[in-house]
C-alpha cells in the first residue's frame, strides 16, 4: 500500500495547492489528512470543535469519495498562550477532546484516527508558551496529564 499526508488545507482544495494533488491522491491507497479544527476557526466549545472535524472530514470525502482516507493527525494542546487560535487551551479541554475523538472514532471504524501526540515536547527557553509544545495527552516526563 502506499499512501501520502497533507494538512487539511492542502486537500480541502485540491486545485488551489499542487497541480498534482489530484493526481497523487488519485494514485494512493491511502490518502492521510491531519486535522486540527482548534486551529481553524474560533470555536466555543469541544462539541464545537468534534463537529467542525466532521465537517472537515466530510469536505476530504466529497472531494476524493473513492479514496481510504484516514485522520494522520488530530488533537487539542493543553497549555500555551501564543497560539494562532483564539480558543483556551487547559488540561481539561484537552482530556475532553481526546474523549471525543474516542468517541468519534467508536461512530466511524472505517476511518483510522491518530492522536497526536503522546508526550508534550521539551521547551526551550523562550519557547514556553508555544502551544505546539502542549498536544500530548502526557507531559514531557511521561506523566499522563489525565486517565485514558
Amino acid at each position: 500500500m502506499v499512501g501520502t499526508v497533507q494538512r487539511y488545507t492542502e486537500w480541502k482544495n485540491p486545485e488551489s495547492g499542487s497541480e498534482n494533488m489530484t493526481e497523487v491522491a488519485e494514485a494512493c491507497d491511502i490518502l492521510g489528512v491531519n486535522i486540527y479544527p482548534f486551529y481553524v476557526d474560533s470555536l466555543e466549545t469541544i462539541d464545537d470543535n468534534l463537529v467542525k472535524l466532521q465537517s472537515m472530514y466530510d469536505n476530504i470525502y466529497n472531494n476524493f469519495p473513492n479514496a481510504n482516507i484516514w485522520i494522520t493527525e488530530t488533537g487539542f494542546p493543553s497549555g500555551g498562550s501564543d497560539c494562532s487560535s483564539e480558543q483556551e487551551t487547559s488540561v481539561e479541554r484537552t482530556q475532553e477532546y481526546f474523549e471525543g475523538i474516542k468517541d468519534w472514532a467508536e461512530n466511524n471504524q472505517e476511518v483510522p484516527v491518530y492522536y497526536f501526540q503522546y508526550f508534550d515536547k521539551e521547551t526551550e527557553e523562550n519557547q514556553e508558551d508555544i502551544c505546539n509544545n502542549f498536544f500530548g495527552i502526557c507531559d514531557a516526563e511521561g506523566i499522563a496529564k489525565f486517565d485514558f
